[in-house]
């Protein structure tokens, strides 16, 4: 049997852990919201060294926009181009295979065109804003309630592309 003091003892020390384990647990969940990293490859937000078009001036295009869930969204202008090597990609300057543009010989699916890869980030950014809402709280469920793909399995396909994000 252990004495009154050495209980007080071990209930003071077990409070204080408990303690400190709620304030280490707060302080890892207010850093890990979705993962909004704040660089890619090391290369600083905002920060395009020119408009040649890769993963991290793509990255930095979608922080500069503000785009919610930065991460899927890389990673749905990865799946979308193929890696950044699709038609559509390189001849319309489209990352995420919006439509809305004329149906022509050379574009019979009706891809919107855009001036620049920049272009299409920003009007990713205008979809988006116009259909997001607060009660969402897993893009990949916003996604598929907006029937965003044709694929069945679009969601499987954008979790397996792998990233490396370092926030700082």
């Amino acid at each position: 049997m252990i004495s009154q003091r050495t209980f007080i003892i071990i209930l003071f020390a077990a409070i204080v852990g408990i303690f400190f384990l709620g304030v280490w647990i707060g302080n890892f969940s207010k850093n890990c919201n979705h993962f909004q990293a704040k660089t890619f490859y090391n290369i600083p937000p905002f920060e395009i060294k020119n408009d040649t078009l890769s993963k991290e001036n793509v990255f930095s295009e979608i922080l500069k926009n503000e785009i919610r869930f930065s991460d899927i969204v890389l990673r749905q202008a990865i799946l979308e181009t193929g890696h950044f090597k699709s038609h559509n990609c390189l001849h319309r300057n489209n990352l995420f295979g919006m439509k809305g543009g004329e149906n022509t010989p050379d574009n019979p699916e009706g891809y919107k065109i855009y001036d620049s890869w920049q272009e299409s980030v920003t009007a990713y950014k205008e979809w988006q804003d116009k259909r997001w809402s607060d009660h969402y709280s897993d893009y990949y469920i916003f996604l598929e309630s907006v029937c965003y793909a044709e694929s069945p399995d679009y969601i499987n396909k954008l979790k397996s592309i792998p990233l490396i994000i370092v926030k700082l």
